[in-house]
């Protein structure tokens, strides 16, 4: 792969956090704009997405430079915060990485932000990133970024849990640089799943996207999370029940205020889920202040994460699950279980960096003496 350097365009990606129910009156008041900017010839090329998370809406465009931006749309109703980061794509010899990114037919894509430790960031190792990255896996797509991580790289597929898997295989995988100390250089990771906006316009096309899809293929399970006004919490909390077809339905204390757990609820698909999620913001916009939807993953499927690299592969990992250790867990509940083996994945990550490692294998001996048996 012949890389050339980092290409022409500019690239803005915005996620905004909206009033509950006006998704699609936003979504249509910026596609309205970025359509006037792309006859104009200011924008090239742009994604509008639905997220399901702490974002509400994911807006991503290629402008001829960082001064092109939405603030041409004025004010736009419903919006209540953003963030944004200012991105750039990488070249090849006779073509630049992301055009192939705007013709995507899959509905579903996961952005995977990548966040590199402060005294190992530099364009060599970011260079070395992303080719080992898109030389591993020709599906992905790239982009650099000015702002909080150094790099954003986007998955896709057909369906949340391929889009699942897909980004946590990208996410788990740490490459050391061989010219350095051992050492895993991405310090932090954060991923967004979206779905295009143009197939949630209506329950039919949300349903053609999404077929019969089983809510609960593959192991993979959701909770939505709502924070709303303080005198409806028990209104929230009833008309959840009825809406996702469910009794696990929780009080919580803390930043949200009802819990939603989807494991073994009457919603029977996808489809079903994304319809009643976008019906119940909708139908509850007076009493709800926001919505966040958690993917999570049943301890058995999830795999360690991967380090690769042509040298050391640094500090073994003390904890190292087996195929009998995961049999043995069988007999706990699933959230259980998935919360146990991801503590130990938390803390085999944390003996890798070099200073916590050592001082944690400085106490072993101690241990030892100490706790002979």
């Amino acid at each position: 792969m012949a890389w050339q350097g980092i290409q022409d365009n500019a690239f803005r990606l915005s996620l905004l956090s909206v009033v509950p129910g006006r998704e699609f009156e936003v979504a249509a008041a910026l596609s309205s704009e970025l359509v006037r900017l792309e006859a104009s010839g200011t924008v090239r090329h742009f994604k509008l997405l639905k997220v399901f998370g702490a974002y509400d809406l994911l807006v991503l465009y290629e402008t001829t430079d960082f001064g092109a931006d939405l603030l041409t749309a004025g004010v736009v109703p419903g919006i209540l915060h953003h963030t944004e980061v200012l991105s750039f794509g990488w070249s090849e010899k006779d073509s630049n990485t992301f055009d192939n990114f705007w013709q995507n037919p899959h509905p579903v894509f996961g952005f995977s932000f990548f966040k590199f430790k402060p005294h190992l960031s530099n364009l060599k190792l970011e260079c070395l990133f992303v080719r080992h990255m898109m030389t591993r896996d020709v599906s992905l797509q790239y982009l650099g970024t000015v702002g909080w991580a150094e790099s954003i790289i986007i998955t896709s597929g057909e369906t949340i849990p391929a889009v699942f898997d897909h980004a946590h295989a990208v996410t788990g995988t740490y490459l050391l640089d061989k010219h350095r100390p051992p050492t895993r250089f991405p310090l932090k990771t954060f991923t967004v799943v979206a779905i295009d906006h143009k197939v949630l316009s209506s329950a039919r096309r949300i349903s053609r996207a999404f077929g019969d899809e089983p809510l609960a293929n593959g192991g993979l399970f959701a909770q939505i999370f709502m924070s709303c006004r303080p005198e409806h919490v028990h209104q929230i909390a009833k008309a959840a029940k009825a809406a996702f077809r469910t009794e696990k339905v929780d009080l919580a204390v803390g930043p949200y205020d009802v819990c939603v757990d989807l494991d073994g609820a009457r919603l029977r698909t996808w489809a079903a889920l994304i319809s009643a999620l976008l019906r119940f913001r909708r139908d509850n916009s007076t009493k709800l202040l926001a919505t966040s939807v958690q993917f999570q993953a049943l301890a058995d499927r999830m795999p360690a994460p991967r380090l690769e690299s042509a040298g050391d592969t640094g500090p073994t990992p003390l904890i190292d699950l087996s195929k009998d250790d995961l049999d043995s867990m069988g007999r706990l509940d699933e959230t259980t279980r998935y919360s146990l083996v991801r503590s130990f994945y938390v803390f085999n990550s944390l003996i890798q960096h070099d200073l916590i490692g050592d001082a944690f294998y400085d106490l072993v001996p101690f241990m030892q003496h100490s706790c002979p048996n």
